[in-house]
């Protein structure tokens, strides 16, 4: 069983994450945006994986990848996003992969390509 963390700021699209995974057998905690994800982090919790929205208020996605590989450059991630009037979404996914996401998905996500992306990105 892995652990995951889940930085998504909206409640549906956080439940639907929470609930697939923890049905496939994860460990999930979730947080309501990336600064209550790199809290969780910084305060010493461990994941084997971090699923992240790009677009959340307070700390966005980009930044939450950076803050999390500066205090575990060994963290796999899974940016996620369905873009804003702000970010197109292939650019957002595109900065999240040059940061070192190990995959990036377009919402709306399907489960098979969720799934699949989380075995990936656990070597699995």
């Amino acid at each position: 069983m892995s652990s995951i963390l889940i930085a998504e700021d909206t409640r549906m699209m956080r439940d639907f994450l929470a609930e697939t995974l923890t049905a496939a057998g994860h460990r999930v905690t979730t947080a309501e945006n990336g600064s209550q994800a790199i809290a969780r982090v910084a305060g010493g919790e461990v994941f084997d994986l971090v699923i992240t929205d790009l677009i959340m208020p307070e700390v966005d996605g980009i930044q939450t990848i950076v803050e999390i590989r500066t205090m575990r450059p060994d963290a796999k991630i899974i940016a996620i996003s369905a873009g804003s009037p702000r970010l197109d979404v292939s650019s957002g996914l595109d900065a999240a992969a040059r940061l070192g996401a190990a995959a990036v998905l377009e919402k709306p996500i399907a489960v098979d390509v969720l799934l699949a992306a989380v075995t990936r990105a656990l070597g699995g």
